[in-house]
């Protein structure tokens, strides 16, 4: 059976998720709903839920960050396999038949990762939508190739599915990690999560098959360009200094690289429309680098963040 998990803070776009997943073709499923913060428009939307079926539970928050609701709906869910994917996406009608076979047909298979598919870009909008992701069919096998994937394979958080196995081994997303007010360092929750698999060793299957769209995954004007940036910058750099903290020195090439794109742009004329973003990536990047290696150190029992 599958467990899928939704975290939530949009109600107006997480009945469309919800439809994506009762149309599923593959019926064993149960669908975990995790909604965050005070609006009282999820609390209704839960008791909505209700007439659905005993198939749709919801849990409920109060504190917002996507990793901790993960984590909740994670420790809620009784599938063999665990699917996660976002409140603004729709999975395809056979997502969970796709990841279904790919688990069965690949031995000692723990985690199955997909497509991302991007909505066409507004015209004459200032807008972004993470995503765009579409990986090849390729296995990567930590153990035998140990950091070093595979051309062509990634995953994210809007579409992946992991092994009940998988969590009895890795544990929960690291909730200092990821979107959220819960989170010191608002990304790369995924790939903390991504990475730690990675260090243990268990296998993962990239595929295009397995396809979510992220139909309402915009976000419109600057303030909103420059914040997701932002984000992303503050997360990547809290996750290179975690791996600093952890002696992984991917942490400081990451900065180091970091660093050097912008010295790359200096050097390119046609380029020098990039640069303020650049400078503000680097700039929250390397904050939230030397941040988390002041305020933070590893919980040698779970591998996770623990502020000093």
């Amino acid at each position: 059976m599958f467990s899928v998990v939704i975290a939530t803070i949009r109600p107006n776009t997480l009945p469309f998720s919800v439809r994506a997943v009762r149309r599923q073709t593959r019926e064993d499923w149960e669908l975990i709903i995790v909604g965050q913060g005070a609006d009282p428009a999820l609390a209704s939307f839960a008791t909505q839920m209700k007439v659905l079926g005993s198939r749709i539970r919801y849990i409920h928050l109060d504190k917002k960050g996507v990793s901790g609701a993960r984590n909740a709906g994670i420790q809620a869910a009784k599938g063999d396999w665990i699917a996660i994917t976002d409140d603004d996406c729709e999975p395809a009608p056979d997502w969970l038949e796709t990841i279904a076979a790919c688990a069965t047909s690949v031995e000692r298979l723990h985690l199955v990762g997909g497509s991302l598919i991007v909505p066409p870009r507004p015209f004459a909008k200032i807008a972004t939508c993470p995503g765009g992701l579409c990986p090849k069919e390729v296995l990567y096998d930590p153990a035998a190739t140990p950091q070093c994937a595979p051309s062509g394979w990634d995953w994210c958080s809007a579409n992946f599915a992991i092994s009940r196995e998988l969590v009895g081994q890795i544990g929960f997303f690291d909730e200092y990690l990821g979107p959220g007010t819960g989170a010191y360092f608002p990304a790369a929750e995924d790939t903390d999560y991504k990475l730690r698999i990675e260090s243990a060793g268990l296998r993962m299957l990239a595929t295009p098959r397995s396809v979510v769209h992220h139909t309402y995954g915009y976000r419109y004007g600057i303030k909103a360009v420059m914040n997701l940036s932002r984000n992303y910058a503050r997360g990547n750099g809290g996750l290179a200094g975690k791996l600093t903290l952890l002696g992984d020195p991917r942490g400081s090439v990451w900065l180091r690289e970091t660093k050097q794109k912008v010295c790359y742009l200096l050097r390119q004329p046609r380029q020098i429309y990039r640069l303020p973003f650049a400078f503000n990536r680097l700039r929250h990047f390397t904050h939230a680098y030397h941040d988390c290696l002041a305020h933070f150190t590893i919980n040698q029992q779970t591998g996770l963040l623990q502020p000093l």
